[in-house]
Formats: C-alpha cells, structure tokens, sequence
C-alpha cells in the first residue's frame, strides 16, 4: 500500500513539472543569423542538434539563438526548478524568403529542407514554372536539389495543341519516362522527320526530354503525275476561237532559234481540257509526247528521253564527228501536304537541236526551269515559251538584171515564209484511286466478312 502511494506521488510530481514546462512557438533562422528572445527563469538551454544551432542563456531569462547549417533542432531551457520550455527552431538558408516569392505563383512546387539539403519537389508542364524550377537551383547548386517532374497529363495537353496548330490532327503523343513518343500516320519519312524536329524544338524548355517517333507510320499513298507535250498553232487557234493565252504566259521574240521565257501558272483543268481538245479535233494541236510517272509523297520521280546526235565536221585540215546530245529531262518530287494538298518541286531540262540552213551549222537550244507549285488533286500547271519562229526565203529571175534599182522586180520575184508553233508542257498531279483509305475500309470489311462453307 504504501509503495503504490509513492508511486502514485511520483507521477504527479512529473505531470505537475510537464504542466509547468511550456512549448515556445516554433521559428526559423537563416544560416548565419543570431537572434535573441526572452524566456522567464530559463538560466540554460541544451540543444538537440548542436551542429544546427547553438543556443545559451543569459541573466534575466535572455535566450541567443544561433544557425549554424541547415536542419532542424529542438531546444530545452531549464530553470532552477528544471525544464522550463521548450522551442522547435528551422535552419534555412539565406535565399529562403527569395525561393517563397519565386514559387508564389507556383503552388504545385514546394521547397524542403531534408538534412542539408534544399529539396524541390512538385509536377508540373508550365514552362515558366520549369524556368523558375532552373533559376532556384541556379542560387546553389550544390545543396538546392530539384526533384520537380513534367506532368504527363499537362504535357500532353499543351503538345496535343501544338500538334493542331501544325495541322497534324492525326498524331498524337504521349510522355513515357523521359521521352516523348509520336503516334499516327503522315505521307513521307520526310514529313515525320521534320515533325520530330518541331517538337523537339517544342521541348526546347523541358530539359532532358527527348522525342521518339518509332511508332510513327507512313501512309502509303500513290501519286500519279501526268506529263504531255502540245505542239499547237496560236493562229490557227485563234481562227477557231479558242484562247490559250489567258492559261499560260509567254512572250513573243522573233528569233531563229527557239525562244527560252518560261512561265507557269495553274488553271483548272476542266476547261483547259475542253480547249485543248478542240484544238486536237481540229488539227490545230497534236500531241508530241504523253507519259505518266507513278510515286508518293517525299519520294522523287524522274523521266528521261533524247539521245545524241552525231554530225559530220571538216575544215581546211581535217573532218571529224561531233557528238550533239538532245531530249529532256523531267524531274518531279511530289509532297502532301495535307489530304488535299500538294507542293510539287518541278525540273525540266530541254535541249533540242536546230539547223541553220544559212551556215550548215546545227545549233542546240536549251530550257532550264526549276519551280514549285501548290497544286489540288487533279490540277494541271502549264509551261509555256516554246515558241518556235522559223523564217525561209527564195528568189527568182535574172540575178543581173533583178538587182537593177527599181526595174529589178520586173526581172526577178523574192518569196519569204515565216511559220510560228508553241509548245505546251502540261502537268497534272492525281491521286490514285485505288489508294484511298475508303478502298482500304472496304478492303479490310471484305477480308474481315464471315464465310459459311457447307460441309460435304
């Protein structure tokens, strides 16, 4: 019995001495700083962490509190009749408060201190956020850590919209540890590479992230482009009412040789159609060469013809064979743009051979072009300069007499004949049908179907 009253004595002894001892408001220090309260009857303190404050009292309950490197420690202030409070300090560093106005508009980041260390820690896609995240770590580099992460959803939302300003509805993308993988279909392996680097210049403010576009699939889809040489009358043309002229541009140079001003430009095709079948009904046009070349998009397509020309060459000294080499060359490199667009980047080279019947000699006239167009699915582009001028004449007579001034003519008569012919470069660019992913739907439904097979 009377153990238990001791025992009982000495528990309340202890609760009366807890009841007395009071917890001071919790509070921080910078590194470096010493401030002083005041605590009643504390006489000395004793520290948790000695390595992260210092902590004596003085006469009249005056306590100096110092940070020394970061952390937390709890502080006892005893008295003469033992513990009398108690006083949880943080020890941040200097550029704490400066980290608070970096991050006010930032809630999702959030700065720690975890032994002597400044840990950053939070998820999030606003760039200005990651910028800030860079300039906080940039204050010390040695003890600021940054364990902030991209969040997949953010990033994807803002990639998302990206990718439809840029017209590729059809992609999408999705963030897999560090790396940004593009899924979907486009027409070239050009395109999908130019599509990798937009992004990537994209994630130009999100450090570390890298783009992959492995899953990324080119749509196979055939390009015809139809090329046709027209040899056509602009005379006879406009004898028959029929207008080329406000299809094409071409100027008009009275020369021997062929003359050399290409332009293009794009007309609908339909009633260029109606036109020029006129003028094939009519006699007035006829068709010198008409090929197709078959490719897809990004990928070029080429079509030469011609061959050399070998001509017999003497002089006072010696004869010899010269090599003359004619045709042309078309080179034409097709890219979708989108499912109803087309840049077509065209090269034409053209040598044609032309004798001169005043010297004997065979000259080469030569076309260069290199243009692009926009063009829509069954649009044509017209090259036209061609103009081929040809002029002869003859004289008949006398030849003394005929040069007699002014009773010549009476003895002779001069004739001279002057024709004009226009070549036409038509290019047409189509899909082709059988390509269309309406084909391929019915395709796949047909090989899908069921199929009953009777058993015998």
């Amino acid at each position: 019995m009377r153990t238990t009253l001791t025992l009982l004595a000495a528990l309340l002894a202890v609760g009366a001495l807890q009841a007395r001892v009071r917890e001071l408001e919790p509070r921080a220090l910078h590194e470096g700083e010493t401030v002083y309260l005041t605590v009643p009857g504390a006489e000395r303190a004793r520290v948790s962490n000695a390595a992260v404050l210092s902590a004596a009292c003085r006469e009249g309950g005056e306590a100096e509190l110092s940070g020394l490197r970061l952390g937390t420690a709890d502080v006892t202030f005893f008295g003469a009749g033992g513990p009398a409070a108690t006083l949880r300090v943080d020890v941040r560093p200097a550029y704490w408060e400066m980290l608070g106005r970096l991050f006010a508009d930032d809630p999702e980041i959030r700065a720690e201190v975890a032994g002597d260390r400044v840990i950053l820690t939070g998820s999030t896609a606003d760039v200005g956020a990651l910028r800030r995240v860079r300039e906080a770590v940039a204050l010390d580099p040695e003890r600021i850590v940054s364990h902030v992460s991209v969040s997949p959803e953010a990033l994807k939302a803002l990639l998302d919209a990206f990718l439809r300003r840029n017209g590729q509805e059809g992609v999408s993308a999705e963030l897999v540890g560090q790396e940004v993988c593009l899924s979907g279909k486009m027409y070239d392996q050009g395109q999908i590479d130019a599509l990798g680097k937009k992004v990537q210049a994209f994630l130009a403010d999100f450090p570390g992230l890298t783009v992959n576009t492995g899953a990324m699939r080119v749509y196979k889809q055939k390009i015809l482009i139809g090329i046709e040489f027209l040899s056509y009358d602009s005379t006879l043309a406009r004898n028959l009412g029929v207008e080329i002229s406000d299809a094409v541009g071409a100027d008009f140079d009275l020369t021997y040789t062929i003359h050399d001003n290409l332009s293009g430009t794009i007309r609908n095709s339909d009633g260029l159609t109606a036109r020029i079948n006129t003028l094939k009904r009519n006699e007035v046009a006829k068709q010198l060469y008409a090929t197709t070349l078959s490719t897809q998009s990004g990928e070029p397509a080429e079509f030469q013809s011609g061959g050399t020309l070998y001509k017999e060459t003497s002089d006072l000294y010696k004869t010899g064979i010269t090599e003359i080499e004619y045709g042309y060359i078309i080179k034409a490199c097709p890219t979708i743009l989108d499912g109803d667009t087309v840049n077509l980047e065209f090269d034409l080279d053209l040598r044609t051979p032309v004798d001169n019947a005043s010297t004997g000699d065979t000259d080469v006239s030569r076309y260069q072009t290199k243009s692009k167009y926009i063009v829509r699915p069954g649009e044509s582009i017209l090259l036209s300069g061609f103009n081929h001028w040809t002029e002869g004449g003859s004289k008949r007579g006398l030849p003394f007499f005929s040069r007699i001034p002014l009773i010549g003519p009476l003895f002779g008569s001069e004739g001279q004949d002057n024709s004009s012919r226009e070549i036409l470069l038509v290019v047409t660019v189509d899909w082709a049908v059988e390509d269309t992913e309406g084909v391929r739907a019915k395709a796949d439904a047909l090989r899908e179907r069921p199929v009953d097979v009777p058993m015998p």
